[in-house]
């Protein structure tokens, strides 16, 4: 997959489409694909591995999933979460890992894989502060 030149697409935000020239950028956490209009203003972005594991279509559908692909999946629940936090990914991880979050994921991962990876993050956020740790 070529990162230099990502191809154009449409985007909707607020009711309104923008055709958007998306462009790999380094950001807190590692690297995210930013869709910016043609004004340069950014529209939307998403972790670097979300998008190349959607343009590979890396559904999971109809094949048993690898241990290794689960922990590509929690890896970016954790990214999308320590960004929620406004955490580094490591601190996330062992605050996850010392509340026991990242077993309950993987135990559930049948029904938490098909949610997208904010839904997971306000998920994590949330149940962390129900504990009371953050």
């Amino acid at each position: 997959m070529n990162l230099s030149n990502l191809p154009a697409t449409k985007i909707e935000k607020n009711g309104v489409w923008y055709d958007c020239k998306p462009f790999v950028a380094s950001v807190k956490g590692g690297q995210a694909v930013i869709y910016a209009a043609p004004d340069g203003s950014e529209i939307k972005r998403e972790p670097l591995a979300r998008y190349t594991a959607r343009v590979r279509n890396d559904t999971f559908k109809g094949r048993n999933v690898t241990e290794a692909e689960k922990a590509y999946w929690l890896i970016y629940c954790v990214q999308y979460t320590a960004e929620e936090l406004n955490k580094t990914i490591s601190e996330t991880a062992k605050l996850l890992e010392q509340h026991g979050l990242l077993a309950h994921l993987l135990e559930h991962y049948g029904v938490f894989h098909t949610q997208g990876f904010e839904y997971m993050a306000e998920l994590l956020t949330d149940e962390l502060k129900k504990k009371g740790i953050v």
